[in-house]
């Protein structure tokens, strides 16, 4: 899972083994060590809300969707979920090949773009 933010702005990308840990777990998380410090961010599903949150709490960055639109955005083509939390935009995606090549970058488990066909990829 990719993780970029920008001043007010929260951007998740998952791969397609992740969007699938994620439609049997509900859950997924990643970390980074800085050695005494773990940061951690999380993606999660719940039963219990309406709208897209966010919490930041203990070096841990949490997105929680709502359920139904988590199901929908798993099983369906919807490349994205998107909204705003207080302050704060947030956005998921499903993380696509790019269409250019990039030195170093595994993306073997990247979704198909879905302008492949025209750029002859």
């Amino acid at each position: 899972m990719k993780l970029r933010i920008r001043e007010n702005s929260v951007r998740l990308r998952l791969t397609q083994s992740e969007v699938a840990e994620f439609g049997e777990n509900g859950l997924i998380e990643n970390k980074t060590d800085f050695g005494e410090t773990v940061f951690i961010y999380a993606f999660k599903s719940s039963d219990l809300i309406e709208n897209l949150q966010a919490n930041f709490e203990s070096g841990r960055i949490e997105i929680v969707v709502p359920k139904a639109v988590a199901e929908n955005w798993i099983n369906t083509q919807e490349v994205g979920i998107s909204g705003e939390f207080e302050k704060l935009k947030i956005l998921i995606e499903k993380d696509f090949v790019c269409l250019s090549v990039r030195e170093g970058e595994d993306e073997s488990d990247a979704f198909p773009h879905p302008k492949e066909q025209e750029f002859n990829c």
